[in-house]
């Protein structure tokens, strides 16, 4: 069976959250929203929302997209095919979003032992964008 964490799940949804405008968010949030109608198609509701509500993620915010992602992984656990819809849906629009891989595996970020470090140290795994030390006007 296939499995996503909430981690994964939460960063791909933040991201269409963040890119409501365009085609490949709408697209995703509306494959999400089937998703989690799916998922509750028992309750046939919603926790607080009226019966036969249909989620509206396009306004839903990063406390909206953890919340949902927590109860689908948990959904899921129970349910094979909707772990693979969830699956399938964090791959594909991972990469629609270009969202890096959270799963590629830990960053090794280790000084130890007598390290001296005499200058600026930067750890991290999947850096974007350029990393500036001090601030000075270049002369």
């Amino acid at each position: 069976m296939e499995t996503v964490s909430a981690v994964a799940l939460m960063s791909v949804m933040t991201a269409a959250g963040a890119q409501v405008g365009s085609e490949a968010a709408r697209q995703a949030l509306e494959q999400l929203s089937s998703l989690v109608r799916r998922a509750f198609h028992r309750e046939r509701e919603l926790p607080g929302a009226p019966p036969d509500s249909v989620p509206d993620l396009t306004g839903a915010g990063p406390e909206d997209f953890r919340r949902y992602a927590e109860i689908l992984v948990s959904r899921a656990e129970e349910d094979g095919e909707l772990a693979a819809l969830l699956a399938a849906w964090v791959q594909h629009h991972r990469t629609a979003l270009g969202v890096p891989e959270a799963d590629a595996g830990p960053s090794g970020n280790t000084v130890s032992g007598n390290a001296r470090i005499g200058g600026p140290l930067v750890q991290g795994r999947d850096f974007h964008g350029g990393i500036t030390f001090g601030g000075g006007s270049g002369s």
